[in-house]
């Protein structure tokens, strides 16, 4: 197993993680594990590709596999699976269920932020704020809908402004140049397209 560890870590570089050559390896190494790491692993994998692929059916299977296997993150996987094949409300109660039987954690809550709407989206998203403020998306989402829905620029601001205080990246910064445009701060604006460049 080794050796197809290292076979498709050189295929995943060269190669289209998509491909069928991915696929097979993947299947190969769950059938040749030796350890429950690997198997858990291999099928996780296996999950990702096929959601990739949009063959969300499949994907459901592998990510199933991974977590009767005992990788309790493809939990999320399976969801997603789910809420792609039409089923938002069984993600949803999923998602609910990972949280209640394990010790929380913010990305558990933001993964059932994708499967709501209005104020428990918010509760959600604040909740994995609170337990992780490194989690970058509900920082973008709250910014986001408070332009759309609210019109509060200032405030939307603020909100990119909370991680782009300690986790810098090109999407927050344009995110914040959109919004300093909108709001005709043009020299703000063009601080953060030159930071970008």
């Amino acid at each position: 197993s080794f050796l197809l560890y290292n076979l498709l870590s050189q295929i995943s570089m060269e190669e289209d993680i998509k491909s069928n050559t991915t696929v097979m390896l993947l299947e190969r190494l769950g059938e040749c594990a030796s350890e429950c790491w690997q198997k858990q692993l291999a099928f996780h994998q296996l999950g990702c590709v096929m959601l990739e692929r949009k063959e969300y059916k499949d994907a459901q299977k592998w990510f199933r596999a991974a977590v009767d296997a005992g990788h309790v993150y493809s939990t999320v996987g399976f969801a997603r699976a789910k809420y792609k094949r039409g089923h938002k409300y069984r993600a949803y109660k999923l998602m609910n269920s990972l949280i209640s039987d394990h010790t929380p954690s913010g990305w558990m809550y933001q993964e059932r932020s994708l499967y709501c709407n209005g104020k428990e989206k918010l509760m959600d998203l604040s909740t994995a704020t609170e337990l992780d403020p490194t989690l970058s998306y509900p920082y973008k989402y709250r910014s986001v809908s408070m332009v759309e829905e609210e019109d509060k620029l200032e405030a939307a601001i603020s909100e990119i402004n909370k991680i782009i205080g300690f986790k810098v990246s090109p999407d927050f910064l344009e995110l914040r140049a959109w919004f300093l445009i909108s709001m005709e701060d043009y020299e703000g604006a063009l601080r953060d397209v030159r930071a970008l460049l």
